[in-house]
This record gives C-alpha cells, sequence and structure tokens, in this order.
C-alpha cells in the first residue's frame, strides 16, 4: 500500500513485502519478549535478532531510498511492528482476562506482581500497537484517495 501510494504508476507483484512484514513481527516479538528469551534460551534472543538483522539488510540492502520496491518492503516492515506489537500483547490480555487472573506466560509471579514496570509496558503496548495501527492504515488510505494521481498516462 506504501509503494502504491508513493508510485502508483509502476506496480510489483510479489512476497517480499510480505516477507518484510514477518521481519518487522519478529522485531516486535525480541522487544516485547527479549527478557522471557533470555529466562528460557539465552541464545535465542542473539539467534533471532542476527536472523532479522541478516534478512533485513541481505533483501533491503544499505540504501533506504524512495524506489517502488524498496518502499514497499519498508511499508511492509512497519506494519509487521505494528502487527506484531498488537497481538504478541493480545496473548497477555487473554492471560490476565481469565477467570481467575493469571500471570501472562512471559512474566514470573514476581515480575508481574512486583512495583515493575511490566504492567504500565503490557497496557503501553497493548494499547497503542492497535492504535497506531488503525491510525497508519487511516493515513495510508487518506494519502493514497487524497493525494494519488492515479489517471498517469
Amino acid at each position: 500500500m506504501l509503494a502504491v501510494t508513493f508510485h502508483p504508476e509502476s506496480y510489483g507483484v510479489g512476497a517480499s513485502c510480505a516477507g518484510f512484514g514477518l521481519i518487522g513481527f519478529l522485531t516486535a516479538y525480541i522487544f516485547s519478549n527479549w527478557q522471557f528469551m533470555g529466562r528460557t534460551n539465552p541464545g535465542q534472543r542473539w539467534y533471532i535478532l542476527v536472523l532479522c538483522l541478516f534478512f533485513f539488510l541481505t533483501n533491503q540492502g544499505l540504501s533506504l531510498n524512495w524506489e517502488s520496491k524498496n518502499i514497499g518492503h519498508q511499508g511492509g516492515f512497519i506494519t509487521g511492528i505494528l502487527i506484531g506489537f498488537t497481538l504478541s500483547e493480545q496473548y497477555d490480555y487473554n492471560a490476565v482476562s481469565t477467570d481467575p487472573p493469571r500471570t501472562p506466560d512471559r512474566y514470573t509471579d514476581e515480575e508481574w506482581k512486583g512495583p515493575c514496570c511490566f504492567k504500565f509496558r503490557y497496557y503501553l503496548c497493548a494499547r497503542c500497537g492497535l492504535i497506531f495501527l488503525i491510525i497508519w492504515f487511516v493515513l495510508l488510505i487518506c494519502l493514497f484517495y487524497l493525494y494519488t494521481d492515479v489517471d498517469v498516462e
């Protein structure tokens, strides 16, 4: 959608933008589950981080230019990050809203019930991820319909 908004005269077909969405999803997963991954398997977090960086740099390249294919990749990456924050926090929300409420799986009971900022981060990421995702799609749709000239000859 981002590529079509900026370059309506060129189009592309492929799964690379969706692949970048998955890389963005993994990036959000790394950010929101960093401590949990370190408790269960210390090498897991570095493996996923290096894997994301490798795929991002080999497919995107080191140039962040505004060509049609690259901006599509960047749009997929941003969308993947926003969806990743929304979905990863939804699992915690489901755990908290059960009867009786239980501690989300990625936290220990001490972390969740302690005076730490985990609950604040949970509520912030869960709500802001969804709000930013909705704003992102509304912004893209408005940009496309208001400012994109589709009658390019």
